[in-house]
C-alpha cells in the first residue's frame, strides 16, 4: 500500500489565467472548471463522512491513514476553493452554480445514513484511482498548450488521488463491510454526481451562448488514444468487482518522480510544464 503524505502546497490562481485555461482543449478546459466548481462541496462531504466514522474504527493503522486522508482532502479543497474565487471573479453569476452545488451535498449529507455516505465516498474515490493514471498518462495530450499553474495543479490532485486510493475502500469495508450494499448504492450515487455536475454545465453552457467563452463541440476528444480509454473502462469496471484491490493499480514512473523531486525540496507549484503545440503535434 502506497504511504499517504500530507503535503502543503502554494499553488497560486492569478488573475492572467484564462477562464478556459488551454484554448487549444476547451473540453478538458471545462472539465477541469467543473470539478473545482464540484470538488470543495465533494470534498467537505467525505470529510465529514470519515469523522463520523473514525470512532467505528478498530485498526490504528487505519485510523492514522483516514486523518492523512483527512489533511489531504482538505488541502485539495483549499486549492480548489482559491481556483473557484478566480473563476468567479471573472464571471460573478456563477456564484448560483457554487451555492447550488453545495447545498446539494449539504442535502445529501442531512437525508441519508453514514453507511451511505461511506458507500458514495467508496465508489468515487475507488474510481478516481484509474482516472487519476489515465490523467497523468495523457498529461501531455491533455494539456498541450495549456498553463502550467493549472496543469501542474490537477496533477498533483491526480498523484494525491493515487496515493490515497485504498483509504476509502478500507474504511467502508471496517464500517459496513457489504460490498452488495455498496453496489446497490451506485446508482444513487451517479444520479447525484450527474445532477451536480448539470448545474454546472448549464451555467458554463449559458456563459458559451452569451459569447462569453468558447463552446465546447461535443465531437472534442481530450486527446487520448483509443488504448488507453479502454484500459480506464476496463480498470472502472474492475471497481465493482468484490476481489477488486486498488494497489493493483501500477504507479506511473512520472509520479515517482514527482514525489522524489517533492522529497528534494523541488518547487512543486509548476512542476509539470506542458509541451507547446507545435512540439506536441511533432
Amino acid at each position: 500500500m502506497t504511504q499517504i503524505q500530507y503535503r502543503k502546497m502554494d499553488f497560486r490562481f492569478d488573475d492572467d489565467i484564462p477562464f478556459q485555461f488551454n484554448s487549444a482543449n476547451i473540453a478538458v478546459s471545462d472539465l477541469t472548471n467543473a470539478a473545482t466548481f464540484m470538488a470543495p462541496a465533494f470534498e467537505s462531504y467525505f470529510i465529514k463522512a470519515f469523522r463520523e466514522a473514525i470512532p467505528l474504527l478498530r485498526d490504528n493503522r487505519l485510523k492514522h491513514d483516514t486523518e492523512l486522508f483527512i489533511q489531504q482532502e482538505r488541502e485539495h479543497s483549499k486549492h480548489h476553493l482559491a481556483h473557484l474565487r478566480m473563476l468567479i471573479r471573472k464571471f460573478p453569476e456563477l456564484e448560483q452554480a457554487r451555492d447550488d452545488v453545495n447545498a446539494s451535498y449539504a442535502r445529501l449529507y442531512d437525508t441519508h445514513s453514514l453507511n451511505f455516505h461511506l458507500a458514495y465516498t467508496a465508489n468515487i474515490e475507488l474510481a478516481f484511482g484509474p482516472i487519476a493514471r489515465f490523467t497523468i498518462e495523457n498529461r501531455d495530450a491533455m494539456y498541450a498548450g495549456g498553463d502550467p499553474r493549472i496543469s501542474s495543479f490537477i496533477l498533483w490532485h491526480c498523484i494525491e488521488e493515487f496515493e490515497h486510493r485504498n483509504c476509502a475502500i478500507d474504511v467502508f469495508n471496517a464500517v459496513v463491510g457489504s460490498h452488495l450494499y455498496r453496489l446497490r448504492q451506485i446508482r444513487e450515487t451517479r444520479t447525484h454526481l450527474r445532477e451536480t455536475g448539470a448545474i454546472v454545465q448549464r451555467a458554463f453552457k449559458r456563459l458559451a451562448a452569451e459569447g462569453k467563452i468558447k463552446s465546447s463541440d461535443k465531437r472534442s476528444s481530450d486527446g487520448s488514444s483509443r488504448r488507453s480509454r479502454l484500459r480506464l473502462y476496463a480498470a472502472l469496471f474492475s471497481t465493482l468487482l468484490p476481489w477488486h484491490n486498488p494497489d493493483h493499480l501500477k504507479q506511473p514512473q512520472w509520479v515517482t518522480q514527482w514525489m522524489s523531486d517533492y522529497a528534494a525540496g523541488k518547487p512543486m507549484e509548476v512542476a509539470y510544464e506542458p509541451p507547446n503545440l507545435s512540439t506536441h503535434a511533432s
